[in-house]
């Protein structure tokens, strides 16, 4: 079902380490493809503080424009022109990268949503579990 769910990542206790949102429509070649930003990873920074850099399959450099969702957030949209998994970065105004999204592009199979390295830090990913909660609030 397309829409926004809500990820959200345990640790090893049940504590939510994170809740990143997820915007589930089809992610083909030439479509706009639409990747939400964890929000700890911008918080407090205005949209010109930041840059987002999208590379392609093959480490090629492709447009793409950071937007705020309304939310308290952002969003990255672009157009992918190849199937494959695509890098999706986000830099703060010194080049700090703050975090890095991979996205899978498919010519027409259900896309996949990697969660970012940062959801991490400090949390063994063995030790952790991941609940999807889809747009009706169901698990």
């Amino acid at each position: 079902m397309p829409g926004t769910y809500t990820t959200a990542v345990y640790d090893e206790r049940g504590n939510v380490i994170a809740e990143i949102p997820v915007d589930i429509s089809p992610n083909l070649v030439g479509d706009k493809a639409r990747v939400s930003v964890p929000v700890s990873s911008t918080l407090g920074k205005r949209p010109q503080d930041l840059r987002t850099v999208v590379l392609d399959p093959d480490g090629k450099q492709v447009e793409a424009q950071l937007v705020p969702d309304g939310k308290g957030g952002f969003v990255v949209d672009f157009i992918p022109t190849k199937p494959g998994d695509y890098k999706t970065a986000i830099y703060d105004e010194r080049g700090n990268l703050l975090s890095e999204i991979p996205v899978h592009i498919s010519t027409g199979k259900k896309p996949t949503f990697p969660l970012p390295r940062d959801v991490f830090v400090g949390v063994n990913p063995t030790d952790a579990s991941v609940v999807a909660t889809d747009p009706h609030g169901n698990v």
